[in-house]
């Protein structure tokens, strides 16, 4: 028996078997559309699978950078006065994040001097934290204050936002943050624009708030410039520029304006419950324990003694384990669907070749050579299964995208804005191409051991 000699092998060889494979394939449109379809089935169900992980992954990193912040995202707390143990986030102290209730400390003697003589905000805090920044070249960066359920009065206020059937809350949570803070938590503009470092200039105090709080405001023309005033105080009012989207039906009515904005306008009694102040800052990626313990060091030594300083783990180690769960489960279902399809194929292309032993022969004794019947068979598979391949992933994208599969999810992300993932489409082709490949060898050695002779026979 003559072996089909591979180092032979050239550009124009290759290109010729394709384009015999295709005439094959156009020819025994029959056995092809029988062993293709088991091909095809297996890649869309595959690379449904597999987008649909990635999907899900996607929305489960920005879901929790909406609540956490973005991929290395480092967060330090800060409080004047009290003790490592009973501070900070394990201890409660005055922190609270968009989850928990608030808890407020006793005032310290930092706390009951909120202003110096000529009437100005106490907040040593504010300065260490941008000179910390400021050393570490951070680009992704913002500090953060805030005060708990704030009673607001506008023009036209309504008394009652339904949601579920009861009135929603309507007291918001007051922030003062950095421009900075927007891209840390991944928010999405529905009206206006965000905040900027001009706004702390502005007398007009201008802040973003929620849907829930532009509800509660009677959804007000952002061209009027809508104002509102905090509870009974006269003296300072704040303007609407932008309405950002809320991330959930539960969320509650937030209020976001400058952090300089938010310590000089802030009423005493206010200011008072403020104690607790946060910097947040990105990090690369990898390096979160460095900045950590860097952010840490320098500012304790920005605000010395009388502050104490806490870091909190954002949970993306976490979140990265999940991912990974994920992506091996999902793997594993892909790769029995596609050894299934794989499977079928190899069975129709034995028989196939089976029945070609007559056509075979013939070729052989009007001079093919061994190498020319072994890629020509062997082509017909890889082209065939690329096509299914293709096929598949056309059939998968349309899944997606018209299906109700994402939209059962009710996740906290605009569907529209989740592509669909190139991996899966990658992953299609070239994995239908490739057990093409293997499922084509066997029936491709059957066939190079085919003689002139068994053309008689057959």
């Amino acid at each position: 028996m003559q072996k089909p000699n591979f180092k032979s092998f050239n550009p124009l060889s290759v290109w010729g078997a394709i384009i015999e494979a295709w005439e094959e394939l156009i020819i025994n449109k029959g056995r092809v559309i029988l062993s293709l379809t088991g091909v095809a089935a297996a890649v869309w169900a595959m690379a449904t699978v597999i987008a649909l992980g990635g999907i899900i992954s996607d929305v489960q990193e920005k879901t929790f950078a909406q609540w956490n912040g973005r991929s290395g995202t480092v967060r330090v707390f800060a409080q004047p006065g009290g003790s490592e143990e009973t501070s900070g986030p394990e201890g409660g102290g005055v922190f609270a994040d968009e989850f928990s209730e608030p808890s407020f400390s006793e005032p310290t003697s930092e706390l009951t001097n909120l202003r110096d003589i000529n009437g100005q905000v106490i907040d040593p805090f504010a300065d260490a934290a941008l000179r910390t920044v400021d050393l570490l070249k951070s680009n992704y960066w913002s500090r953060e204050v805030n005060v708990w359920g704030v009673r607001i009065q506008a023009p036209n206020m309504l008394e009652c936002v339904e949601r579920h059937g009861e009135c929603a809350e309507q007291s918001p949570s007051f922030y003062g943050i950095d421009p900075g803070y927007v891209k840390i938590f991944s928010h999405e503009l529905l009206l206006g624009r965000f905040l900027n470092e001009r706004d702390a200039q502005l007398q007009m105090n201008p802040v973003v708030v929620n849907e829930i709080v532009w509800e509660l405001m009677n959804k007000p023309d952002l061209n009027s410039f809508p104002r509102f005033r905090l509870g009974a105080d006269q003296n300072i009012s704040y303007t609407v520029v932008g309405v950002i989207k809320s991330k959930t039906e539960w969320d509650q009515p937030m209020i976001y304006t400058n952090y300089e904005t938010f310590m000089a306008s802030l009423p005493d009694e206010l200011l008072a419950q403020t104690a607790g102040r946060t910097l947040l800052v990105v990090a690369p990626e990898g390096k979160q324990k460095q900045a950590t313990e860097a952010i840490v060091a320098t500012l304790k030594g920005q605000l010395g003694p009388k502050w104490t300083i806490n870091d909190q783990d954002n949970g993306f180690d976490g979140l990265g384990n999940l991912e990974n769960a994920v992506t091996g489960i999902i793997a594993a279902i892909g790769g029995v669907v596609i050894a299934l399809g794989a499977l079928g194929l190899l069975t129709v292309s034995i028989v196939t070749v089976r029945f070609r032993v007559r056509e075979i022969g013939i070729r052989r004794a009007m001079g093919a050579s061994a190498k020319r019947i072994f890629l020509s068979v062997f082509m017909e598979s890889v082209v065939a299964t690329t096509v299914a391949g293709f096929i598949g992933v056309i059939l998968s994208i349309l899944t997606i995208r018209i299906s109700p599969l994402i939209s059962w999810m009710q996740v906290p992300v605009d569907i529209n804005s989740l592509a669909y993932p190139m991996q899966a489409a990658l992953l299609g082709v070239l994995i239908a191409a490739g057990v093409g490949a293997l499922a084509g060898i066997i029936p491709a050695t059957i066939a190079v051991r085919v003689k002139p002779i068994d053309a008689i026979r057959f």
